[in-house]
Parts: C-alpha cells; sequence; structure tokens
C-alpha cells in the first residue's frame, strides 16, 4: 500500500477493529508488509491497544525489522494482561532484541517454575514419544525441560535430561533422572535413543545438531525428534517452520526414518543412524 492509500484510509475511517482485521487478513496470507500498515493505522490513527501492538510486533517481526517489534512489544508490556500472556512477550522480546536476552538470562528458570505441570496437548505428545522408546534402557534427552518424558519410563531406564535451565534440571532430578547444563558434558557416546523435542525449529543449523546430536546415539541406536507440525504456531523463537516433506529430507541427511507419527500439532520421527 503506498503512502497516499495509507493516508486516505487513516483519515476517512476510524474503525479500531476494521484495521485489526484487515491487518489479520493479510497475516494470514503473509503479506506482512501489508499486515504492518492495517496495524499501523489501527494503534496510530485510532485506538492503541494491547492486541493492536502485539499483532504489529509479529507483522513488524515477519518483515526482518526486529528493532520496530522490539518496540511494540514494550508498547505492549506496559497494558495489564493474563500472566501466560505477558510470559510470551517477554519470550518474544529476546528474540527481537539480543541485548535483552543477556540482561534476563534466568528467563526460563522463571519459565518452567511457572510451569510444572504440561497441557493436556503436551501430554498427548509425550505419551507417544514414550510409546515410541518403550524398549530401549538408556535415554538422553537434549533441551529436556523438566523431564515429563520419565514419567512414562520403566524405573530402570537410564534417563539424562539436558537443559540449561538450573530450575528444569531439578525437577529432571526429583524425577528421579540425571541431569546436565550443556550437552558437552555428556561424555557417553552410547545411548539408545536421543531425544531432541521442540528443538530443531530454534537451531539455525538444524543439519548440524542432527549430527552433533547423532554422535551420541551407540551403533543402531536413534534419534527421535518432533517439531511443531507446518503453520500451526506462530513462534518469533523459531527460525524455519518444517513441511513434513522438509522435516523428512533433513532426517534423512543423519539416517533412515523407522517410525512416523503426525498429531494435531507436531510431527514425530524415529530414526535409526546410519
Amino acid at each position: 500500500m503506498n503512502e497516499s492509500i495509507y493516508n486516505h484510509f487513516s483519515k476517512c475511517y476510524k474503525n479500531y477493529k476494521t484495521y485489526l482485521d484487515l491487518g489479520d487478513m493479510a497475516y494470514s496470507k503473509e503479506d506482512w508488509e501489508q499486515a504492518v500498515w492495517w496495524y499501523q493505522i489501527a494503534n496510530f490513527n485510532c485506538q492503541r491497544t494491547l492486541d493492536g501492538w502485539d499483532k504489529l510486533a509479529m507483522a513488524l517481526h515477519h518483515t526482518g525489522n526486529n528493532r520496530a517489534a522490539a518496540e511494540a512489544v514494550r508498547a505492549a508490556l506496559a497494558y495489564d494482561m493474563p500472566s501466560s500472556r505477558y510470559k510470551r512477550l517477554k519470550k518474544n522480546l529476546t528474540v527481537f532484541d539480543p541485548k535483552y536476552v543477556n540482561s534476563d538470562p534466568e528467563y526460563y528458570d522463571e519459565f518452567w517454575a511457572s510451569k510444572p505441570n504440561m497441557k493436556s496437548l503436551e501430554k498427548i505428545r509425550i505419551e507417544k514419544m514414550a510409546e515410541m522408546i518403550s524398549e530401549d534402557k538408556t535415554v538422553l534427552d537434549i533441551g529436556s525441560g523438566p523431564g515429563w518424558i520419565k514419567d512414562y519410563l520403566d524405573e530402570d531406564v537410564k534417563y539424562l535430561g539436558v537443559d540449561f535451565s538450573r530450575v528444569a534440571r531439578k525437577m529432571v532430578e526429583e524425577r528421579g533422572g540425571l541431569s546436565a547444563a550443556s550437552i558437552d558434558d555428556v561424555k557417553e557416546n552410547n545411548w539408545d535413543v536421543v531425544i531432541l523435542a521442540e528443538i530443531l525449529e530454534h537451531i539455525e543449523d538444524d543439519v548440524g545438531y542432527l549430527k552433533d546430536a547423532a554422535v551420541k546415539v551407540r551403533e543402531n541406536g536413534c534419534l527421535l525428534v518432533s517439531v511443531p507440525r507446518h503453520k500451526i504456531m506462530d513462534d518469533p523463537a523459531h527460525v524455519r517452520d518444517y513441511t513434513a516433506e522438509e522435516f523428512d529430507e533433513k532426517l534423512k541427511m543423519v539416517g533412515e526414518i523407522v517410525e512416523s507419527f503426525s498429531l494435531e500439532r507436531w510431527e514425530i520421527r524415529k530414526v535409526r543412524v546410519s
């Protein structure tokens, strides 16, 4: 939209919701620049609200303008909101503004302390993944969080959860598992299964990360990997959004896919490392 059209709409129409709806329509079509225009009209010419700032921040992020996106998030954070939304916006800010990440290193400690129990949909994913490793006796879970999957494994399974959150590691140990802060702290390279659950979508070099994880797997052992399904989650912390085909192609670079499941929100694969 050129500036003259922008000025026309901003002068003639003052319906805040109409502009948000138009922005949402453009957003759904991945026309990010158009979405930014409509959200800007809503915020700057009609009414400044939490929803308006939040939507504008996400649209700006998709255009690559993270500096402006961070400012929109900061404006949104000034409004009253449920704690869950406040934490999501704070998480967005850590993505949009790297300096903010450095100033809030205990973000994930706070996150896991406030989330001791899994949601119903997460439970479905974790139960399915546990079924896929029911016969295995050693499990390395990279990015384990609180180690929820440990609750579904036999007591004699050796489970080690890797997470940089001190709070998450403590939860793993309370479940009877072992914990480590970094994969560099794990010296064994003979695990039956190495789990990467909701990790790859955050990693720029995803194939390199898969190969590094595969080194920890014993001969004929497996990687168990899950990612969000295509266009299910719009999370600024994700560096990519996998289609099932793209996901499979990446996994085939490290081994053979031996089990495959598509759940409501996730794609899950078990890969025998070659």
